[in-house]
């Protein structure tokens, strides 16, 4: 329990660096969230399931695009220095029925890491991380980071159709044999989960 707030907060044991989070995402209080949100932001495993059972329709990943690029400084929570690979991911996770935003994700991958069958898949437009994962039975760790509320103001076209921008996010790792394979930010628009 946290003496501060006086409520259960699952937060506290999810996410490792919270007092690290960028200085653009708000503090958020974890008991005003509506509850699938709350499930959403400790959620391990992948959210597109979870949001499809939730809601009681399929899901489809669309990619806004994907880049393979080189670090111009390292980055301590991959693990990698200035000038190592990486794919760059930004994806959106949508209701097949409405076009819905559910999720708005950008995800940053050590690809030299990544077996050649995984590097494979993501290949392949509309790939789904958590599903790729599964799909490949990889034993991963899923670290959470930080969270908060975030104000978009310079979001690709099709998340700022979507949403008006203001968002709950939250970023993790995902770890395999003791070395990050991937930091993901996930990005939930709140006025669809209200």
């Amino acid at each position: 329990m946290n003496l501060e707030t006086s409520f259960f907060d699952p937060t506290c044991d999810f996410f490792s660096a919270q007092e690290r989070r960028p200085a653009q995402l708000e503090p958020v209080r974890f008991d005003t969230l509506p509850p699938v949100l709350r499930v959403l932001l400790v959620k391990d495993g992948t959210v597109t399931t979870a949001i499809s059972a939730y809601f009681l329709e399929p899901v489809t990943t669309i990619q806004v695009d994907q880049d393979l690029a080189t670090l111009s400084r390292d980055n301590e929570w991959l693990q990698l220095p200035a000038g190592a690979r990486v794919l760059k991911r930004r994806v959106t996770l949508e209701s097949v029925s409405d076009s819905r935003l559910f999720v708005y994700a950008e995800s940053l991958l050590a690809i030299d890491r990544l077996p050649a069958n995984m590097q494979q898949a993501l290949t392949v437009k509309g790939s789904n991380l958590g599903s790729i994962l599964r799909d490949y039975r990889s034993e991963t760790l899923r670290e959470g980071l930080w969270f908060g509320r975030e104000r978009l103001v310079q979001a690709p076209v099709r998340v700022a159709r979507a949403c008006d921008g203001d968002f709950l996010s939250r970023t993790y790792r995902v770890i395999a044999d003791g070395q990050p394979l991937m930091m993901v930010t996930e990005r939930f628009p709140l006025q669809n989960f209200s």
